[in-house]
């Protein structure tokens, strides 16, 4: 059996990699979708067809006609004749959507955004209204076709954005 001869060396180099391979790891998450309200999604945008978005953003999990769901991305896109009309992000006691969802707006709102963030961001709500047998306030944008679902425990659990 051979003994290192450093053995301070070996124990930093040890560490470097460590730390880079840590690093590195920390990098993975993927960089969210963003939202520009009244626009779209990313390359998706209010207005095209529902094969032009499964062009962008690949097959769906499940298309229902009017509604496709991606389901690892939290993402629904809902059709109305034909075209996208309404995106949503997360939903209300949907865990697996909630922790999915990885979009933001132009202006950072995002899933957990809190509603003190989303007031700073976008000011005062058009309608800020409590879910009834649930522990949500919804606040709409009507000017923005923004809705967002804030749960008592903190944080934005869905975001619906609507074509203007």
């Amino acid at each position: 059996m051979s003994r290192i001869k450093h053995p301070k060396c070996f124990m930093a180099i040890l560490f470097v990699f460590t730390f880079v391979m840590i690093l590195s790891g920390c990098n993975n998450k993927k960089k969210p979708l963003v939202v520009e309200p009244g626009v779209g999604i990313g390359e998706v945008k209010f207005g095209m067809t529902s094969q032009e978005a499964k062009k962008i953003l690949g097959e769906p999990e499940s298309d229902l006609g009017e509604k496709i769901i991606y389901s690892q991305l939290g993402l629904s896109i809902t059709l109305s004749r034909g075209v996208v009309t309404l995106i949503n992000c997360g939903g209300v006691g949907f865990d697996d959507s909630i922790k999915a969802c990885n979009i933001q707006t132009t202006k950072g709102v995002g899933i957990y955004s809190s509603e003190e963030n989303i007031i700073a961001v976008y000011g005062a709500p058009t309608k800020k209204t409590r879910m009834v047998l649930q522990d949500y306030v919804r606040f709409e944008y009507t000017e923005l076709g923004a809705t967002f679902l804030v749960h008592d425990s903190g944080g934005v659990h869905q975001m619906i954005f609507e074509a203007l």
